[in-house]
């Protein structure tokens, strides 16, 4: 990534991104990137402003979006428990995924928020739920399932005739259809 933003490529280090995965393809390797998330809070990060004119993120009581630290500073979170920001997701990650890459790995989709005594979003901040609004409190654990959903969902749109692989850290009871999970880090360990 580009200082943490999601879809995109670090130019020094992947210039061209496409050549690359055609090259990796041509030795027979899959590629598999990573996206978390919380996505830079940026005036000139094109997925955030995005996100902004949307309504995408998940919001404060108020209706402000939330934003917490993590990986790439100060970032607003989409809420995936709205059917359009699951689209829209899902054409951000397919215009990403267009350039040969073969699967999505999603991290840190509890949602991870640094800095915060839980690690994670405040049990007051408001998820659309299709219309039945609710809080992060009720709709947390289904988070990272409806993330891969729509990384599941891009995947399977540029590729049809091929079972996407997408990979979770987090998940819900059924998430399995979307992805495959690991354990993601032992968060226990670090607590008192």
């Amino acid at each position: 990534m580009n200082g943490f933003r999601d879809f995109t490529w670090d130019p020094k280090g992947f210039p061209h991104p496409g050549r690359l995965m055609r090259y990796l393809h041509s030795i027979h390797f899959h590629t598999v990137t990573i996206i978390d998330p919380g996505l830079k809070q940026d005036a000139h990060y094109a997925v955030y402003q995005h996100g902004l004119q949307r309504h995408a993120f998940l919001s404060n009581p108020d209706g402000t979006p939330f934003i917490g630290p993590v990986w790439p500073g100060n970032a607003a979170f989409p809420d995936f428990t709205s059917t359009a920001v699951r689209n829209w997701w899902e054409a951000e990650a397919g215009r990403f995924a267009a350039v040969g890459v073969d699967g999505l790995w999603n991290d840190m989709n509890e949602p991870s928020v640094f800095k915060t005594p839980i690690a994670t979003t405040p049990d007051n901040v408001r998820f659309f739920n299709d219309g039945q609004p609710s809080t992060a409190r009720e709709d947390h654990n289904v988070y990272g399932q409806q993330m891969s959903r729509a990384s599941y969902a891009a995947l399977l749109k540029l590729r049809p005739n091929r079972r996407p692989f997408v990979l979770t850290r987090a998940t819900y009871g059924g998430g399995q259809r979307y992805a495959a999970v690991w354990t993601g880090d032992d968060l226990l360990a670090s607590l008192p």
